[in-house]
């Protein structure tokens, strides 16, 4: 058996409603010789598993289905970097699918590529209405290898959805994501920029995003249920910059500087998302406390990025409420 070229690995958790759109988005007979597909199941109590296992049957040199006990969705993102077999690694949720056509193209570009870091363009799909909102990035040209600190500070953020990285930058530098924990994949973004030297981005979409479910992580009232998650992934986001900072390029530390920045906006942004929520203040208070007294660099930088945070930073509660006001009446004009 030829060794495979890309491992995909789909983190299962109750996810018997998705799987038969998900799986059957990656098996095309000219591509099932080069890539793995590692259905995670994340200690699934429904029949995720059994339908899983059709799959499993019918292409077994392809689908492996992997069980362990439950431990959230970075537990399987580890998981994955510790088996996987293909010389490329990339996470599609399993509630999410790929386009199939630009997938048996992204293979067959693979098999020519060596670049560290690989990106694609990504659709937002949004549940009910089903429109399609695409995602797309920036290159001096496309599907060449080029080196990441001449491009990076183009970047704000490279997202999960678009992501592949080389499976060895994973490995061999011991990258690991917080388990138990929502919003991980904002450290799988970020902690292995150190080791990336190259980057490839196509031009051409795959990962079809599934977005405005209610119970997801990232829904306004779970993001408040859930905000002392989402400030531990910046304390570890930072807590692993600090650790390389002195030994990246100029151009790297610009990347994930503003990487983190971004993502204390976003904190800051839960508690305005949710302004009208009784207790919400007083948990911005203490957030905004904590980093002004562990992490004030950054606590700065996000201020000088951002005035309304500032503002919000020093002002008062009557403030803060005021800018809540104007976030949900812009988020109210942008969604029509």
């Amino acid at each position: 058996m030829s060794k495979k070229i890309l491992t995909i690995v789909i983190p299962s958790y109750n996810t018997e409603k998705f799987i038969d759109k998900n799986i059957p988005t990656f098996l095309q007979d000219s591509i099932l010789d080069d890539i793995e597909i590692l259905i995670i199941n994340d200690g699934s109590t429904d029949h995720t598993v059994e339908i899983a296992k059709k799959y499993e049957e019918k292409y077994p040199d392809t689908v492996h289905i992997v069980n362990k006990k439950n431990g959230g969705h970075g537990s399987v993102i580890n998981k994955g970097i510790e088996i996987a077999t293909g010389t490329y690694y990339k996470v599609v949720d399993g509630d999410d699918w790929v386009d199939t056509n630009n997938l048996c193209r992204f293979v067959t570009d693979l098999k020519q590529q060596d670049a560290d870091l690989v990106i694609n363009p990504y659709y937002f799909v949004y549940d009910g209405s089903g429109r399609r909102k695409l995602v797309k990035f920036w290159a001096p040209i496309y599907g060449i290898s080029v080196l990441f600190d001449d491009i990076c500070t183009n970047y704000q953020k490279l997202p999960i959805h678009s992501i592949t990285y080389k499976t060895h930058i994973l490995r061999n530098n011991g990258i690991k994501v917080r388990e138990k924990c929502f919003y991980e994949d904002n450290e799988y973004d970020l902690l292995p920029i150190p080791f990336v030297n190259t980057i490839a981005i196509y031009d051409y979409p795959i990962y079809e995003y599934l977005i405005a479910q209610q119970n997801q992580s990232v829904s306004d009232k779970n993001a408040l249920k859930n905000h002392h998650m989402f400030y531990d992934v910046i304390q570890d986001c930072i807590i692993e910059f600090e650790k390389y900072k002195k030994s990246l390029s100029y151009n790297k530390q610009i990347y994930m500087l503003r990487t983190i920045v971004e993502l204390i906006r976003s904190q800051y942004n839960i508690y305005l998302r949710n302004g009208f929520t009784d207790g919400t203040y007083e948990k911005m208070v203490k957030f905004n406390q904590d980093l002004k007294e562990r992490y004030s660099f950054y606590f700065y930088s996000v201020a000088e990025r951002y005035s309304y945070i500032k503002r919000i930073q020093n002002g008062k509660r009557v403030l803060f409420k005021a800018f809540a006001l104007i976030l949900g009446i812009y988020k109210k004009i942008t969604v029509r």
